[in-house]
């Protein structure tokens, strides 16, 4: 034991010790960055903060420094985040978002950072009786000391998007994109109710999880217009909001405004005011008569087209087709057939598709992930083969792809380790990478037919910039400026197609690349975008009333119009001044120490009765800034027993690698209740345990399954705490043994699902004691198959064994649906169960603008066997199982964010002693076993004597 004890900490030291990460502490911030990033990158993300943080703490009435800011550079997904529990944490993914995204117009870090420091000043707030509460408790692991943790994440979105918009020029609020939306929603009377987006997953229907922040934005929006005095208003909202006692939501809105106004009148008079001002814009843009358009293909109501692409001389289009609750899918349609064939089905389709102006192959991009690295892998579809393959692994992490006209070379955005983007040209003969250009926004390049020239997109600060590169002296050179934003573009001979907002409305435009003639080739409504021109058709997505639909046009008799003719309107919402980063002189950098920082960040008391005893104590835990250490102490003190006891947990599990360590310790008393005394009668068995347990190995998670492989050892240690003598021998002293794991999964609850995919569920496990001589084996099997109507038929077992000496405190104790608790027990057993749910309302929406709401409610009926045996799997006979069947009336809910809790009503017949009960009982979904497409009854081993064994 010793010698694998010391093999398991050997294997960790190496990850366990060392530190990929520095340091920079400014006055309010400590950024985090890998090694391998430039310095001044860090520098320029410090100064940033230190901006914000200057120009936040103006109108937030309270400090929340420090604030730690952790640099991520092993992403191609544009994105923040934002904690304050156990710390005040933001992450930063430095890979820029490109610059015709709503989020990639203006300056990233600019944008990114005051966004996510509003939500660490607004989250962390504590007003009254929080911030007595905060001073005890600090910030323990169910953060009750942060009354703003229970607001709905319209609130925490709509706020930071607020913000965003006030403080920098590009942010969302004042874009044509959210312009975009509200429009639609007018025009067809269809403003989401305030339920939908309670969070990211409760709309089911587009704009799916971006709804919280365009909708929560638009009640920020109202509550400035509201306010008497136009004034940032949002830290007085999040410090009264702080005030009142969690769920009592509308507190802080009766406190700004002077008025018992609750949030869902603020949001109906959003919808009543951007109602009016849209059809004002409405009206202006119908000075002009609409472009009519013939639609072509409208997707389910539930489903959004997020890209499309067409073939230049053949009658073929490829769009991928996405909802909230399903995998995306890429499609190859022809609109003259009629006839659709699905290409791929993946988690990790990218949006962009581009058609190779040969017609032979469709460019893709499928995302991949390994642990915390979430990289792009370019794929290519042979549109005669029907077959798609990966283009080279020399282009990982290579996006926005385009072939040139004889498919020889490839032209996209290469992104760096540093999380830079730099403009590459791939020969896929020399299979030879060129840099044309370092740290680049170009976005979406394309060759022109000459073979020689690449031109690409420039977006910044409301202007969109052209350009060309000679590949053979690598000159640049300026080919138009156009005041607006430029999305989608696509080329076609030379033509260019693309979708802008020169008007304040995305519409369709072309541009001749002998004269750059420029030609607005539609006046829409909502929008018009991903333009694909194909024979004589122009094909593009449409904004209609429930998605984007595909529309198309004839060339041949498209009306076309001078762009200066169009009618314009404006899509700023709310005035903006942009904030300045803050100059940080003599910058002093440091080596990353995760121990520097306190593991604790926080205590709540602990109680627990076991139907015997009572246990209070409490609970210690936290963890470094950079999430990698994670440490638990939970002290305690049986009341009935009067003896302490307590649990102790660590576990490290490190971004850059696919090592993990976990070391868990472990003394409580446990009470064996009925044992046989040696002449007469029965009494009590007191036992202290102290159980230990360390594990070294691997873990791998991707978006399409998660392993994980253990190894280490188990050192445990039992005590008699009783003198009675005893019909039988109770094991007392020590025993150790190497042990071993093993867990796979290829299932998910996609998007937080009530049902999982399509899938298997693994888990095995080994352990030999020594001395004395005991194996113990598990396996654990679980499989899901989806039917219709989004139901559900599972199957799951579970067989675990007591190999070698017996001892009494090792027995099996199963709880089965329909059977007493010890009623079934053994040192071998089997149990398993089917099962078939199917949910009578996916709700999935909520009724309640609150951080709880109801996502479904559903019948699961099931047959539940088991079987035990004191000798062996070998002896067990099919007719010997214990048999219980019956169904379950369950209601799921969200409680808080992240936490589900299922409530369930059940029936069950035992078959084999003839007895039928009801219960009641809660469980929480998505765990391994016991989700709710699983067995409910607890797969646990208690140690409990009830008379004879």
């Amino acid at each position: 034991m010793k010698k694998i004890v010391i093999l398991a900490l050997l294997f960790s030291a190496g990850s366990l010790f060392s530190y990929s990460y520095q340091t920079l502490k400014t006055d309010h911030f400590y950024i985090h960055f890998p090694e391998h990033l430039n310095k001044e990158k860090a520098l320029q993300a410090a100064e940033w903060a230190e901006g914000a943080y200057e120009t936040l703490r103006k109108i937030f009435p309270y400090d929340v420094a420090p604030v730690h800011i952790k640099l991520i550079t092993d992403s191609d997904d544009a994105n923040g985040s934002a904690i304050t529990h156990p710390v005040n944490l933001i992450q930063i993914y430095l890979t820029e978002p490109s610059s015709e995204s709503e989020i990639g117009y203006g300056d990233w870090l600019q944008g990114v950072i005051i966004h996510e420091l509003t939500h660490i000043f607004e989250m962390d707030a504590v007003n009254g009786y929080s911030s007595i509460l905060r001073t005890i408790f600090g910030k323990p692991a169910f953060p009750f000391t942060n009354p703003n943790y229970t607001t709905p994440i319209w609130f925490h979105e709509g706020m930071a998007v607020f913000n965003e918009s006030v403080f920098t020029e590009d942010g969302r609020l004042n874009s044509t994109e959210y312009d975009t939306y509200y429009r639609r929603d007018a025009l067809f009377y269809r403003f989401p109710d305030i339920s939908l987006f309670s969070s990211y997953f409760t709309n089911p229907q587009y704009p799916y999880g971006s709804s919280p922040y365009i909708y929560g934005a638009g009640i920020f929006k109202e509550i400035y217009n509201t306010l008497s005095e136009k004034k940032n208003f949002t830290g007085d909202l999040a410090y009264n909001q702080a005030g009142r006692f969690y769920y009592f939501f509308n507190y802080g809105t009766e406190n700004l405004l002077g008025e018992e106004l609750p949030y869902t009148e603020v949001y109906q008079r959003f919808t009543q005011s951007e109602t009016k001002r849209q059809e004002k814009n409405l009206l202006v843009l119908s000075a002009l008569p609409f472009t009519e358009s013939k639609v072509l293909k409208v997707p389910e109501d539930l489903n959004e087209i997020t890209s499309l692409a067409s073939s230049l001389y053949n009658p073929l289009l490829f769009y991928i087709e996405k909802s909230a609750s399903q995998k995306p899918v890429l499609y190859q349609y022809n609109p003259v057939e009629k006839k659709k064939m699905e290409i791929l089905s993946e988690k990790g389709l990218g949006d962009r598709l581009f058609v190779s102006p040969s017609g032979n192959f469709l460019y893709f991009t499928l995302f991949k992930k390994l642990n915390s690295e979430f990289y792009s892998v370019p794929y290519f579809y042979d549109i005669k083969k029907k077959k798609y393959y990966p283009v080279s692994s020399k282009l990982t992490r290579m996006t926005e792809i385009a072939s040139s006209y004889n498919d020889s070379q490839l032209i996209g955005i290469k992104i760096t380790e540093e999380g830079e983007k730099n403009l590459t040209l791939f020969d896929q003969n020399s299979q030879e990478l060129k840099t044309l250009e370092t740290k680049t926004r170009a976005y979406s390049p394309l060759f022109l037919p000459d073979g020689n020239h690449v031109l690409t997109f420039e977006s910044m600060k409301k202007e969109t910039t052209l350009y060309s590169f000679d590949l053979s002296t690598g000159e640049k050179k300026l080919v138009l400026s156009l005041k607006g934003k430029v999305r989608t573009p696509v080329l076609s001979g030379d033509t260019l197609y693309f979708s802008y907002d020169l008007n304040g409305v995305y519409n369709l435009y072309s541009l001749s690349l002998k004269d750059n003639k420029l030609t607005a080739l539609s006046h829409l409504k909502t929008e018009g975008i991903l333009p694909a021109p194909s024979l004589n058709q122009l094909y593009f997505l449409y904004l209609g009333k429930k998605n984007h639909e595909i529309h198309e046009i004839s060339l041949l008799n498209i009306k076309s119009y001078e762009p200066e003719t169009l009618p314009k309107i404006s899509s700023q919402s709310i005035p903006f001044e942009s904030y300045q980063p803050k100059k940080i002189d003599a910058p002093v950098y440091e080596s990353y120490i995760p121990f520097y920082y306190s593991p604790i960040q926080g205590w709540m008391p602990l109680f627990q009765y076991d139907g015997t005893n009572l246990y209070a104590g409490l609970n210690l835990s936290g963890s470094d800034p950079l999430g990698n250490h994670f440490f638990s102490l939970s002290p305690y003190y049986g009341l009935s027993e009067k003896d302490y006891g307590y649990f102790l947990n660590y576990t490290y599990f490190p971004d850059d690698s696919i090592l993990f360590f976990k070391f868990s310790a472990s003394k409580n008393s446990t009470t064996y209740t009925n044992a046989p005394l040696l002449a007469s009668g029965t009494s009590d068995y007191i036992q202290k345990e102290f159980e230990n347990s360390l594990y070294s190995g691997i873990k791998v998670e991707t978006l399409n399954f998660s392993f994980a492989l253990g190894l280490g050892g188990i050192y445990n240690s039992w005590k008699s705490d009783s003198s009675a003598q005893y019909y039988f021998s109770f094991y007392t002293g020590s025993f150790y043994g190497p042990s071993i794991f093993l867990q796979f999964s290829n299932k998910d609850f996609y998007l937080d699902s009530i049902v999982p995919e399509n899938g298997i569920d693994l888990y095995l496990s080994y352990t030999h004691f020594i001395d004395p001589d005991i194996q113990q084996m598990t396996a654990k099997t679980g499989l899901s198959l989806s039917l219709f109507l989004d139901s559900v038929l599972s199957l799951q077992n579970t067989l675990e064994a007591q190999l070698g000496e017996k001892l009494p405190q090792e027995y099996f104790v199963l709880s089965m649906r329909g059977y007493r608790d010890s009623s079934i027990r053994g040192y071998y057993y089997w149990m398993g169960s089917f099962e078939f749910l199917f949910p009578f309302l996916n709700i999935n929406a909520g009724f309640s603008n609150k951080p709880f709401f109801f996502r479904s409610i559903y019948l699961n009926l099931f047959y539940d066997y088991a079987q035990v045996s004191n000798t062996g799997f070998g002896k067990m006979k099919l007719d010997d199982f214990y048999i219980a069947m019956g169904g379950e009336l369950g209601l799921s809910m969200l409680l808080t964010y992240g936490f589900y809790l299922d409530f369930v009503v059940g029936y069950a017949y035992a078959q084999t002693s003839g007895e039928s009960s009801y219960y009641f009982n809660f469980k929480v979904p998505f765990s391994f076993l016991s989700d709710q497409a699983g067995i409910s009854a607890e797969l646990q081993r208690k140690k409990i004597l009830s008379g004879k064994y």
